[in-house]
C-alpha cells in the first residue's frame, strides 16, 4: 500500500499505474470494510507464498519528531503497520524479498527509501523503546486500552491481562464491561508503565492532577517545588521521574528546574513507548524550530544540490540530497575542529632541525570538538581503538614505541565502553637521525587512524595522514632550540 512521498518520485521510476485489487486481509476486517484493497506488487513472483516480513506499529510512537512513516505493505497484523518508516537516518525497509527477487518496483522503491534516507544527515534516534525479542518486554502507549473498547475487542479480559498491572487489573475486574471504557478515559491521563512494561496509574501525579504528558505539566508542576515540603518531595520525584535529563541535584528548586525547561522548553516532547519520559529533541535544539514544526521532510539536513548516480541507464535526477562526506582531512596543522570536522591532527618533530646521529621526539597532537571523542590506544571496551602507523625512511631509527596516555571513562556508569581521549591528546615517541644520513630534509609520512563518537552515534574507523619534515643541519647554527617538557 502507498500514499504519496517521495520514495515513489524519484530517483528510479516506480509504475503507479501497476497498482491492482487484492482482498483486504482477515486481520484487517475491523478497520477497512471494503472486501478489496489496492496495492502496489512488488515481487516477481506472486504465486510462490512467502513469509511477511518485519512490520512496526508506527502509530504507537506518533510524538517521537525523527519517526516518519513512509510506507504500508501487507501483513497479518493491521493495516496502521508501517513496512518503511524512517527513524531520523535509519532506514526500516520490512518486506520480506531480498533485492533479488524484487520486481523492478520493489527494486526501485528500496533504491529511492535509501536515496531519501540519505538526506537525513542530522537527524539522529532520539526515543529508545526496549525490544521484545531482546528484552521480553514491550511498552504500551497508553492508548493501546482505549483503542481495545474503541473496537469492541471481544477477548477484553484477555488483553486487559496482558496489558495491565495487578492494580490496574484488579479496577477493571471491579467494574463492568460497559462502565469500563469511561473510567480508563478517566485515569489515562496518569497511566505510565511499570518495571515490567505493563501499565500502572501513577497515583503522585493522580493526586497532584498533574498529568505527565500534559504541555502544562512543566508549567504546572515547578510552582508547587515551594511551600509544603511533603508536596514539594513528591512533585520534584515526579519531575525527576519524566524529565531524567533534568538538573541532577535531588534538591534543585524552582530555578534550577525553570531555567532548564525555559532553555528547552520549544524542544521537548513526550513519549510513552520511549518509557513515559519527557525527551529533547536535539535537531530542533540545534536548528532554533520547535519541534512540533520540525516532522518528517522538515527534518532532511539542507546543503548543496548533489546528483543522483543514473541507475539502469535512466538519466540523473537533480535532487538536494547533501553528498555523505567523511570528516575532512587536515594536511595543514593546528586548525580547530568543528562538528563537521570534529577531528584534527598534526604530527611535529621536536627539535625540526637536528645533526646526524642525534635524537629527538616525534608528536601527534590530536584535537576534538566539543562533546565528542576517540577510543582510547589500549582499548578494552566496545570501541575501535586509535592507532598511529608511520613509515620511517632509512634515515630514521625508531628508538621505542609510541606513548600512548590511559584517556578517561567513555561512560561513569558503563565500564565495558571503555576509555576515551577528548579535548586533546598528545603521542610520543623517541626516534634518531642515522650519521649515514645524505640529504638535508628526511620525510616522515603515515596515518593516524580512528574512530569518533558523539553522545549518540559512532563513526565507523576513519584515517587522516601525518606529514612532518626533519631538516638535516650541517652546522650548529642551524639547530633550534628543543620545546620544553620534552
Amino acid at each position: 500500500m502507498l500514499r504519496d512521498h517521495a520514495i515513489t518520485e524519484g530517483p528510479l521510476s516506480v509504475d503507479l499505474s501497476a497498482k491492482k485489487l487484492v482482498d483486504t486481509p482477515i486481520a484487517w476486517a475491523a478497520t477497512i470494510k471494503t472486501p478489496q484493497i489496492e496495492i502496489l506488487s512488488l515481487v516477481t513472483d506472486e504465486k510462490n507464498a512467502s513469509t511477511h516480513g518485519w512490520c512496526t506499529y508506527t502509530y504507537e510512537h506518533s510524538t517521537a519528531p525523527e519517526l516518519e512513516f513512509l510506507c504500508g505493505g501487507i501483513n497479518s497484523k493491521t493495516p496502521q503497520a508501517g513496512g518503511i518508516w524512517r527513524q531520523g537516518h535509519l532506514l526500516h525497509f520490512g518486506f520480506e524479498q531480498s533485492p533479488d527477487e524484487l520486481n523492478s518496483n520493489g527494486q526501485a522503491l528500496l533504491l529511492n527509501s535509501i536515496c531519501y534516507i540519505a538526506r537525513f544527515t542530522e537527524d539522529r534516534p532520539i526515543v529508545r523503546t526496549p525490544s521484545v525479542f531482546y528484552s521480553s518486554m514491550r511498552i504500551l502507549d497508553r492508548k493501546a486500552i482505549t483503542r481495545l473498547f474503541e473496537r469492541n475487542e471481544e477477548d477484553i479480559d484477555l488483553y486487559l491481562g496482558f496489558y495491565s498491572s495487578e492494580t490496574l487489573l484488579e479496577q477493571f475486574k471491579a467494574l463492568e464491561r460497559d462502565e469500563m471504557a469511561k473510567w480508563y478515559e478517566s485515569v489515562r491521563p496518569f497511566i505510565h508503565a511499570d518495571g515490567k512494561g505493563k501499565l500502572i496509574i501513577d497515583r503522585d501525579a493522580q493526586e497532584l492532577n498533574l498529568p505527565p504528558a500534559d504541555p502544562q505539566f512543566f508549567a504546572t508542576a515547578i510552582p508547587l517545588l515551594a511551600g509544603d515540603a511533603a508536596r514539594s518531595k513528591r512533585v520534584r520525584n515526579l519531575l525527576m521521574r519524566y524529565a531524567p535529563d533534568g538538573p541532577s541535584a535531588d534538591d534543585a528548586g524552582i530555578d534550577q528546574w525553570n531555567d532548564w525547561w525555559k532553555e528547552r522548553e520549544d524542544c521537548l516532547f513526550f513519549s510513552d513507548t520511549g518509557g513515559y519520559r519527557w525527551y529533547i529533541d536535539s535537531l530542533a535544539k540545534k536548528r532554533g524550530v520547535p519541534s512540533r514544526e520540525l516532522r518528517g521532510p522538515a527534518r532532511a539536513s539542507t546543503g548543496p544540490q548533489a546528483v543522483v548516480p543514473p541507475v539502469g541507464g535512466q538519466s540523473p535526477a537533480v535532487s538536494t540530497l547533501p553528498q555523505f562526506r567523511v570528516p575532512e582531512v587536515n594536511e595543514a596543522g593546528p586548525d580547530e575542529p568543528t562538528s563537521a570536522k570534529p577531528v584534527v591532527t598534526r604530527l611535529t618533530c621536536d627539535p625540526s632541525t637536528v645533526r646526524p646521529g642525534d635524537e629527538m621526539n616525534l608528536i601527534v597532537e590530536v584535537s576534538m570538538a566539543s562533546g565528542h571523542h576517540i577510543h582510547a590506544a589500549r582499548e578494552d571496551g566496545t570501541g575501535i581503538p586509535t592507532e598511529i602507523k608511520l613509515e620511517f625512511p632509512e634515515e630514521v631509527q625508531s628508538l621505542e614505541g609510541w606513548e600512548f596516555p590511559a584517556g578517561s571513562a567513555v561512560s561513569e556508569v558503563d565500564a565495558s565502553q571503555g576509555m576515551a581521549y577528548r579535548d586533546q591528546v598528545r603521542f610520543t615517541r623517541r626516534i634518531r637521525l642515522k650519521e649515514s644520513v645524505g640529504v638535508d630534509e628526511v620525510s616522515l609520512t603515515g596515518h593516524l587512524f580512528y574512530q569518533v563518537c558523539d553522545a549518540e552515534i559512532c563513526s565507523p574507523r576513519l584515517k587522516l595522514p601525518l606529514k612532518a619534515t626533519i631538516r638535516v643541519a650541517r652546522d650548529t647554527k642551524e639547530l633550534l632550540p628543543a620545546q620544553p617538557g620534552f
